[in-house]
């Protein structure tokens, strides 16, 4: 008989002994043995950083035993996410900052001759003197948009969460002491919310991209979370109480959390059109702005197309056609700012994706230095990371 099979035998003896030796006892105070056993057993196996299975014992994770600690230590394991992710997360959001301010100059002029005639053999980004028709901003400012995405920030950061209540409240302060152009979305919530139509009745039937500049933030704070679809819908709502811009917006954000936890561009958009999640008209027009005849296409051919308006499907389908023919964050900014329309909404998804994919380095830095709120965007966004949820 071998070593192991001896071995095997005589432990089998000696346990049918330990049983033998037992059963004059009671069976309650058996059954009371046994179960003490166990708990002894399990006990032993969590002090000592085991997990039990049904074949033995397995050594936790490394992150697990992190998160083992944690919980031991009292402290909240809910926001345990890889360095790699935040700064992902924080990447989108502060490259679409910047990309909204270099933006801005060329805002809403739906004239690509006019464009070309402006900038000539420059580049487009900051251009200076900013020449957008509807309102006179000074170089490095953001525009409405980044005006009205500011907000959700600030009150992000501040309140550690998608609070659709404070954020309305915040949104309606931020907007009362606005200095610049409101647009018509901001100025009917502002009515609503001066009429007492508080949330979740402060919202305005709205179809335009106002979704899309909501969705770096929620999903740099969300990504990876079962919270995400909820709180994306919640920032949505509070501003524009519309079923296309929500099933637009959770769409756009779908595809920035994959980039956000790791993938990569292509593999997102990839995943996209067979989103389960995504409505069916939403569905089409993301197929429609991929389709690989339509990809020959230049940003600002394939911009013309969907229209450059700010109504959505059109200002979400050429966003998709950018992010997925760019070759990287500023040749994407660049090519979605010759486009013209309203440049500066789909600015907003274009660079975040960009940013969260090839990092905070990706974004020129002698553009970080021309945008005048750059500091204080960046402190916001590191009060906001600590409270980053998902997965590690």
């Amino acid at each position: 008989m071998s070593k192991r099979l001896k071995s095997h035998s005589a432990r089998g003896r000696s346990s049918l002994q330990l049983v033998k030796s037992l059963l004059p006892m009671n069976v309650p105070a058996l059954v009371l043995f046994v179960l003490c056993g166990a708990l002894m057993l399990f006990a032993g196996a969590g002090i000592l950083g085991y997990s039990t299975t049904r074949i033995g014992f397995r050594a936790l994770p490394k992150r697990l035993e992190h998160e083992h600690a944690e919980l031991s230590a009292g402290r909240d394991t809910s926001n345990i996410v890889s360095p790699a992710t935040r700064a992902r997360a924080k990447a989108a959001i502060l490259g679409a900052f910047v990309a909204d301010a270099a933006t801005m100059p060329l805002h809403w002029i739906y004239d690509t001759r006019e464009i070309d005639d402006l900038v000539q053999s420059n580049q487009p980004e900051f251009f200076d003197p900013p020449s957008c028709p509807f309102y006179e901003y000074e170089l490095g400012e953001l525009s409405p948009y980044g005006d009205e995405a500011l907000p959700l920030l600030e009150s992000m950061a501040s309140r550690g969460e998608l609070d659709p209540v404070g954020f309305s409240e915040d949104l309606f302060e931020a907007f009362k002491n606005y200095r610049g152009r409101l647009n018509h979305a901001s100025k009917a919530f502002m009515g609503n919310m001066r009429n007492g139509r508080r949330w979740p009745h402060c919202g305005v039937n709205d179809d335009q991209a106002h979704a899309l500049v909501k969705v770096p933030a929620v999903v740099a704070r969300y990504a990876g979370s079962p919270l995400l679809a909820e709180k994306m819908e919640q920032a949505i709502r509070v501003h524009q109480d519309s079923q296309i811009a929500v099933d637009i917006g959770l769409a756009a954000s779908r595809v920035l959390e994959k980039v956000v936890l790791g993938s990569s561009i292509e593999a997102a958009l990839q995943w996209a059109q067979s989103d389960p999640a995504t409505p069916p008209q939403v569905l089409r027009a993301v197929r429609e702005a991929l389709e690989p005849a339509g990809l020959r296409r230049t940003t600002r051919e394939a911009v013309s197309v969907f229209g450059k308006s700010c109504h959505l499907p059109g200002s979400f389908q050429g966003p998709l056609h950018t992010v997925r023919t760019a070759e990287g964050y500023a040749a994407a900014v660049r090519s979605n700012a010759l486009a013209g329309g309203d440049s500066c909404s789909r600015a907003a998804f274009v660079a975040a994706c960009f940013a969260a994919q090839d990092g905070l380095e990706s974004i020129p830095m002698e553009w970080i230095q021309k945008v005048r709120r750059y500091d204080e965007i960046h402190t916001l966004v590191e009060q906001l990371v600590p409270h980053i949820d998902g997965p590690p």
